[in-house]
């Protein structure tokens, strides 16, 4: 049965993204939570051409590789954390070669509210919907991380795909 549902949200979500509806994000996330185990944001997000594979295979151009990768890993109890909330989280963020250039364990975790500059906007994006006890797996390509210019005094280097393990350990207002 599940097999069935997520493959159900995958045709809804491809003929949407195929007949290029916009403004249907909030009803694509309300379909994928807690259904599919891997989501990306062109699935979450209203999909732009560019970074959908159908967009690329219909125009014979190469595909580029979708913005945000969101894999659940655990999923937690209680409300979805939404933009404008402020979260809470334990992290690592390792660049996509294994070379760890961050943590927040939960002993120092990081607080940002969702939206806001203080976090790159993969992390931030990528804990909408989550909730408190949940653990997610981030794979960010450099235009939602740190981009051209790389950061953190040299540690992510420019062009960098950043990939975050994040758990999130509070929601607030």
């Amino acid at each position: 049965m599940r097999k069935r549902s997520v493959l159900l949200v995958e045709v809804v979500l491809a003929v949407m993204v195929a007949l290029g509806l916009t403004g249907c994000d909030e009803l694509a996330s309300s379909m994928t939570q807690g259904l599919a185990p891997s989501v990306t944001e062109s699935q979450t997000q209203s999909a732009q051409p560019s970074q959908t594979a159908s967009s690329a295979a219909s125009g014979g151009e190469q595909a580029k590789p979708v913005s945000l990768v969101i894999e659940d890993e655990a999923m937690g109890k209680g409300h979805a954390a939404k933009p404008g909330d402020k979260v809470t989280v334990s992290y690592t963020a390792v660049l996509s070669d294994g070379t760890e250039f961050a943590s927040g364990s939960n002993k120092k975790p990081l607080s940002f509210r969702i939206g806001s500059e203080k976090a790159i906007r993969g992390l931030s994006r990528g804990v909408i919907g989550m909730t408190v006890g949940g653990k997610r797996k981030l794979t960010v390509q450099p235009e939602l991380a740190y981009g051209e210019q790389g950061g953190l005094d040299g540690a992510v280097p420019p062009n960098a795909v950043v990939v975050y393990e994040v758990e999130l350990l509070k929601i607030s207002k």
